[in-house]
């Protein structure tokens, strides 16, 4: 199953933008998307891990897929190790909440 993103999507998560992995699997992305990376906004706060976003098989709805979004997962990781467990750990169960 791909998901399909057409639209900004804007949110805020836990209150806490330091501690975000933002993980794209197997996504197809709108034709007029934008070529720019999603960045890390200046911040005077300290960032302890870095840019921790990933992709996997994501394209867009024309082709001519950017260079930015190219199969980049964390080293060791691959797409059949990405579960609910590895996104969520124990603290929460989407299959059960």
């Amino acid at each position: 199953m791909a998901i399909h993103v057409s639209r900004p999507i804007f949110f805020a998560l836990d209150g806490d933008p330091f501690k975000v992995i933002l993980t794209s699997v197997n996504c197809v992305f709108a034709k007029n998307m934008k070529d720019a990376e999603i960045y890390l906004v200046a911040t005077s706060n300290t960032i302890l891990w870095g840019k921790r976003i990933y992709y996997f098989n994501c394209h867009r709805e024309s082709g001519n897929d950017y260079s930015w979004y190219a199969n980049r997962l964390p080293e060791g990781l691959q797409e059949k190790d990405i579960t609910v467990q590895w996104v969520f750990g124990s603290s929460w169960n989407p299959t059960i909440n």
